[in-house]
C-alpha cells in the first residue's frame, strides 16, 4: 500500500470562501501537500465522516479513555482525550467501500498536555467486526503546534472489502507506555481521492489527443 506522510504546521491558511478552499484541498492532495487551516471551513464538504469537526460535540462519536471532553478551545471545537496509551475514539461513518475508489484519511491534532508520543489513525471495516484495514502511526514533532497527518489508501488495499461499511478511529500512542498525556483533535476527514492522471505509455511527452488513463 502506498502512503502519503505529509506533516505541516497548522495555522498558515485561513480560507474565506469554502468553494475555493475545497478546490485548494483537492489540488493540494494531488500534489502531495496538505493545507493545514486553522479554520474548519470546507472540512465538512466531501467528508464521509459525520461531525468530523466536532461542531456537534460528541454526536456520532464513541470514546474510551481515562477522560475526554468535547469543547471549544476559544477558536475551534475539539476533542480532548487522555490520558494513557491506547485511549481511543471511533465512528461508524455509514459509508460503504466503493470499488476502484482511493481514499485520503486526515487528522489535525496536537499534544494537549505532555508527555504524549503520537497518535494512530485507523480506517476500519465495520461489517467485518471493526477489522483494521489501514493504519498510520505518527509521532508529534513538538508539543506546541497543531499538525495535520494524512494517509492515502489505495483501492487495491480495500478490494476484498468492497460493499462493507467504513469506520474511522484514532488512539493515543505513548512510548514508554507508562507516560500519561492528553491528545487534542481539531478535525478528521475521510474523502475520496481525486483521480491521478498518467500518460500512456508512461514517461512520454503528452501532446493534444494523447491517450490517458485515470
Amino acid at each position: 500500500m502506498f502512503r502519503i506522510y505529509q506533516i505541516l504546521i497548522a495555522g498558515v491558511f485561513s480560507p474565506k470562501q469554502p468553494a475555493k478552499w475545497l478546490h485548494f484541498l483537492a489540488l493540494a492532495l494531488a500534489a502531495g501537500v496538505l493545507p493545514t487551516a486553522r479554520c474548519q471551513t470546507g472540512i465538512a464538504q466531501n467528508n464521509l465522516i459525520q461531525n468530523g469537526g466536532f461542531d456537534s460535540g460528541s454526536t456520532n462519536w464513541s470514546v474510551q479513555g481515562g477522560g475526554y471532553y468535547f469543547y471549544n478551545d476559544g477558536t475551534e471545537n475539539i476533542l480532548s482525550l487522555g490520558w494513557w496509551d491506547g485511549c481511543s475514539f471511533w465512528q461508524n461513518t455509514g459509508a460503504t467501500i466503493q470499488p476502484g475508489l482511493n481514499y485520503v484519511l486526515t487528522i489535525r491534532a496536537k499534544v494537549g498536555q505532555a508527555p504524549l508520543t503520537g497518535v494512530q489513525l485507523q480506517l476500519q471495516d465495520v461489517t467485518a467486526g471493526w477489522t483494521t484495514l489501514s493504519n498510520l502511526n505518527v509521532t508529534f514533532p513538538d508539543t506546541n503546534n497543531w499538525w495535520a497527518f494524512s494517509e492515502y489508501i489505495s483501492s487495491n488495499t480495500l478490494s476484498a472489502a468492497v460493499g462493507d461499511t467504513l469506520g474511522v478511529g484514532g488512539r493515543l500512542n505513548e512510548t514508554p507506555t507508562t507516560q500519561y498525556g492528553w491528545l487534542w483533535v481539531d478535525w478528521l476527514q475521510l474523502a475520496p481521492a481525486i483521480p491521478q492522471f498518467t500518460l500512456q505509455p508512461q514517461n512520454t511527452t503528452g501532446f493534444n489527443y494523447s491517450s490517458a488513463t485515470f
